[in-house]
């Protein structure tokens, strides 16, 4: 009986320390609000995120939304697709908030903007897939 008690008493006290250690960001900080001159891979990198953590965002929301999304989730969308050469891909979004770019593999897989192939910036855009391959595209904003 005392061996359960010590032992409850230790998971007791490592869920205290676990819940004590978990960290709030604010993303953007030290300012803590959503800009865009901010470089969001470098702030990101410089911290050691804990699966108690908690990320807050604070943006203006008539400027900003804030969508989980990971690349792996357009990936699996575009793999359950048989694109065909005289295809068409249509990007729609807010043009005031968004662009979408044509990247490279190289820039796609480091989330690189730097060197994009093309900007789109209409919030209607259209790309004809031409020819059969792979080709990128991300978001500078």
């Amino acid at each position: 009986m005392a061996a359960t008690r010590t032992i409850l008493l230790a998971v007791a006290a490592m869920a205290i320390l676990s819940t004590a250690s978990a960290a709030i960001y604010k993303v953007g900080e030290p300012g803590g609000a959503w800009d865009l001159s901010t470089n969001y891979g470098t702030w990101a990198s410089s911290r050691n995120f804990h699966a108690s953590d908690q990320i807050i965002f604070k943006y203006s929301p008539q400027a900003h939304d804030v969508l989980e999304v990971s690349k792996t989730d357009y990936d699996s969308w575009a793999s359950s697709r048989n694109f065909h050469a005289s295809d068409q891909i249509i990007f729609k979004y807010s043009p005031q908030a968004h662009d979408v770019l044509e990247v490279s593999k190289t820039d796609y897989d480091s989330c690189s903007t730097a060197s994009p192939i093309a900007t789109l910036n209409s919030g209607n855009d259209v790309v004809s897939l031409t020819t059969t391959g792979t080709r990128y595209f991300i978001s500078d904003s």
